[in-house]
């Protein structure tokens, strides 16, 4: 069914759009997170 896998890949093409910009935001709460988790503060960073 070529149909199908048509609208497949178009769905894939839309969520890839939305998951770059995304892993790109978790990469920052990441750090972020590591940041304030990271209790013998050998990354301080000041703002």
């Amino acid at each position: 069914m070529p149909s199908s896998k048509a609208a497949v890949s178009e769905e894939a093409r839309r969520t890839l759009q939305y998951v770059e910009p995304l892993s790109e935001a978790r990469t920052m709460l990441a750090d972020f997170f590591s940041i304030l988790l990271d209790e013998g503060g050998e990354r301080r960073i000041h703002h």
